[in-house]
């Protein structure tokens, strides 16, 4: 059937892959990161003291920074936009910005002198380290991390500013800038200032960020002031789905946070092994989910200001459907290749093989979840941008009660590190699957239509050819990665992944699979 190209949805297209290109670029140097932290510090307790303590403020981020804060007042702020760009003006989004920024630096100052008085009392109550060494340790780099957090919470509601104006290429590129400086530091600082070589690095790479940020702020007519006048309508809306979302997030981040504490429970380098399968989940999770979620995001709340139930639901629909295009056969990639990539990736100076089998198990059990998770947290953005963020408080403290539950449980079996992925998995699936009869609720029309089933199984049949093609592979490969990470293995690991690649492009051509190939014109 034929049909008018979509400009609107041929830039959110193009948008989404800027943001995957640039963020692919940064999780690789996200690696490299976690390549030199491993090659420079081991497994050892040095390693999981930097992994322990840097989830603190990574954790606390997700609440007021692009995490809670942003997911609250994003619809708000898209609304104000939308007005401000009717009257030509930018009045109505400075001022919610002003009251915003202002909001981040009453809670964060006082956070923030807290830990600075009091460190080594907030690692003993986080974390069951007992080594006297670790905990001074911990106290140290948790002082950097957390002046890092109130500086990358502000430089997020500037991003967030930007998003909604669509201009995404500075979202696109600051994280390149933070990654890069984080690993010159550990390479050029290590040797005089060990483990705090790399909170040097995320100090000085979050300021980076922050002008790099602060200056397209500028030229988009903004300006960074502070403002603590809260009596604003706009900004009690966003006080008012700010505390039901910040009970979502925080359910997210205290989930995290018990993890890393139980894996700090288990043998030395469990808390290493859990960061580093992370880093490699969150490789593809980064690059597909959050910048598919970063530009329709902005967009259903805009569909649901302007009552356009239509173009919501549409909206909403190709975002689950292009979650699925990149995340299922990057959850099969790294799945039958996990040794393969933490052995070529991470073996070298004092990381063993211990190390790297440890980490390649803890992998390979997040990643049935890696889709589930990818569409729970989208469908958690849409609940957002609807401003039913009930339903959010929901299905997050169901996916918590169900990852804490299996993960103990697991933990009591004797499954060591590999529960976490368990836990992680298994309440992702199960959490989905009751948040989609929630979604429903809101919007029947969802998946309603036999084009949005015919998609879904065309998604799914195009990477059967994947799956026997690494079926294949385990069955006569040999165990060539054992070697560790050398020049050979790597480019080996970069050729097997690029005929992976090249199969399931081909694959998605050939099933003419939506978003990376489409004839014009045609309503597939």
């Amino acid at each position: 059937m034929l049909e008018k190209p979509d400009p609107t949805h041929e830039k959110r297209r193009i948008s989404s892959l800027l943001l995957m290109l640039s963020t692919l670029i940064s999780r690789l140097l996200g690696i490299v990161r976690v390549r030199l932290i491993s090659t420079v510090f081991g497994a050892d307790g040095t390693a999981d003291v930097l992994n322990f303590t840097f989830s603190i403020p990574n954790n606390i981020r997700k609440l007021l920074a692009e995490g809670a804060l942003s997911s609250a007042f994003i619809p708000v702020l898209t609304r104000a936009v939308n007005q401000d760009e009717s009257s030509l003006k930018n009045s109505h989004a400075q001022h919610l910005l002003a009251r915003i920024l202002g909001f981040q630096a009453a809670v964060l100052i006082p956070l923030t002198v807290s830990v600075w008085i009091f460190p080594e009392a907030v690692i003993t109550f986080l974390s069951d380290f007992s080594d006297p060494h670790q905990i001074a340790m911990a106290a140290v780099l948790l002082k950097y991390f957390i002046i890092y957090l109130l500086i990358i919470s502000i430089t997020a509601v500037i991003q967030a500013a930007l998003n909604c104006r669509s201009i995404f290429y500075v979202s696109a590129l600051a994280p390149l800038i933070f990654s890069t400086t984080v690993i010159v530091s550990i390479i050029f600082l290590s040797d005089r200032f060990g483990a705090y070589a790399m909170g040097i690095g995320v100090l000085a790479g979050g300021l980076l960020q922050f002008f790099f940020q602060l200056t397209a702020y500028h030229k988009s007519g903004y300006r960074l002031s502070f403002s603590f006048q809260f009596a604003d309508p706009d900004f009690r809306v966003v006080m008012k789905t700010f505390l039901p979302v910040l009970l979502t997030s925080g359910i997210f981040a205290v989930t995290q946070q018990v993890s890393f504490y139980l894996a700090s429970r288990l043998p030395i380098g469990a808390v290493t092994a859990l960061s580093n399968a992370v880093v490699f989940w969150q490789m593809p999770f980064g690059v597909f989910y959050v910048s598919i979620a970063t530009v329709f995001f902005p967009a259903m709340s805009r569909d649901f200001q302007k009552n356009d139930v239509s173009g919501l639901q549409k909206n909403l629909e190709k975002g689950i459907g292009y979650i699925v295009v990149f995340l299922l056969p990057s959850a099969i990639i790294l799945f039958f290749l996990s040794r393969e990539v933490v052995f070529s990736i991470l073996l070298s100076g004092k990381f063993t093989a211990e190390n790297a089998n440890r980490t390649a198990d803890a992998l390979q059990a997040f990643l049935p979840g890696l889709v589930f998770a990818g569409l729970f947290n989208y469908i958690q953005r849409f609940f957002y941008s609807i401003q039913t963020v009930f339903n959010a408080v929901k299905a997050a403290l169901l996916y918590a009660i169900l990852d804490i539950s299996i993960t103990i449980l697991c933990i009591v079996l004797k499954f060591d590190v590999i529960s976490l992925g368990i836990g992680n998995s298994a309440a992702y699936i199960m959490a989905f699957i009751i948040q989609l009869h929630f979604v429903r609720m809101e919007l029947p029309e969802l998946m309603s239509g036999t084009a949005a089933f015919r998609n879904f199984f065309r998604v799914l049949a195009a990477n059967v050819p994947l799956v026997i093609l690494m079926i294949v592979y385990k069955l006569y490969a040999n165990a060539w990665y054992i070697t560790g990470s050398t020049l050979r293995n790597f480019l080996l690991l970069l050729l097997i992944g690029s005929a992976s690649g090249l199969v399931i492009f081909t694959s998605y051509r050939l099933f003419s699979v939506d978003f990376l190939y489409r004839k014009k014109g045609l309503n597939k």
